[in-house]
């Protein structure tokens, strides 16, 4: 074997291997998406809504199963915000005939039931209100700066706010 610096070539591979490494750096927080088009009034209407309603129906699953006081202090203003975003789209609503719905869209309600059955309900929670409040202020955002509802875009400058500033609370969790 040949030697180098004293050691044999198969001993300084070996040792090469056990150097330490260095940690990757935590990952950037996720910044909403922006969209540059807005949904048409009925698409948003019904996106919205439904990403309200999931936002209020998992929080209160986190009420009652959240491992700790903050994920349930956390989830308590969710409910509190979200039902605030539903209110606003119904009242605005009512003035357009577009009507929200009180069920959620089918891919929110298949998130709802996997977050019931969820093994690490905390993990399962807060990555899938972080997807949906990212997606929700996305909507909003884009609505507000270009939507075709008059009557809509107030309640999207309201919304956008509160989404992110849920995400960001979120994040800190």
């Amino acid at each position: 074997m040949r030697k180098i610096a004293g050691m044999t070539v198969l001993t300084a591979a070996l040792l090469t291997g056990c150097a330490p490494k260095q940690a990757p750096p935590p990952p950037a927080p996720v910044a909403p998406a922006r969209p540059t088009v807005a949904l048409d009034p009925e698409s948003y209407m019904a996106f919205t809504a439904s990403s309200a309603l999931f936002g209020v129906q998992a929080s209160r699953m986190a009420e009652a199963r959240g491992s700790t006081n903050k994920v349930k202090k956390f989830a308590s203003t969710v409910v509190m915000d979200q039902t605030g975003i539903g209110a606003q789209l119904s009242f605005a609503g009512r003035y357009i005939d577009l009507l929200p719905s009180s069920r959620p869209l089918p891919e929110h309600q298949q998130m709802l039931q996997m977050l019931a059955t969820a093994t690490d309900f905390d993990g399962t929670y807060k990555a899938q209100l972080a997807r949906v409040l990212r997606e929700a202020a996305a909507a909003h955002r884009a609505f507000e700066a270009s939507g075709d509802s008059p009557t809509l875009r107030p309640v999207a400058r309201f919304a956008a706010p509160v989404c992110e500033k849920n995400l960001a609370a979120l994040q800190k969790l």
